[in-house]
């Protein structure tokens, strides 16, 4: 991490970085499992350990995230502290616009809202 001088604040040892949002980044790490990504302070200090498969920027104050589950890769959503509010129980997801996310289930699509329902 750099200042506006190019003088170096911090150095990481992750794969890349992206902007999540407040402050914090998403990065990914080498792990048993692979790469996987996780949530880092400016500090390069782990928020959110790296155990998701993927993390999306956030949108509407909600990211989606995959995650290995046991019924295989399931997207869920985060709030902008990386909390999980939506658990990983959907094939797959879109962003959130205006209040609802295109979710799928089984082939099926529908939408959520922000409580989930």
């Amino acid at each position: 991490m750099l200042d506006s001088t190019g003088k170096v604040l911090y150095e990481y040892d992750f794969n890349y970085i992206d902007e999540f949002g407040d402050n914090i980044y998403i990065t990914s790490k080498r792990t048993e499992e692979g790469y996987m990504q996780g949530l880092i302070n400016i500090k390069g200090e782990f928020v959110i350990p790296a155990k998701y498969i993927d993390i999306e920027k956030l949108n509407e104050g909600f990211a989606r995230f995959t995650q290995g589950t046991e019924f295989g890769e399931q997207t869920g959503f985060m709030d902008k502290n990386g909390k999980e509010v939506i658990p990983p129980i959907f094939d797959d997801a879109k962003d959130f616009s205006e209040g609802f996310a295109p979710v799928e289930i089984n082939d099926k699509w529908g939408f959520v809202d922000k409580r989930g329902e």
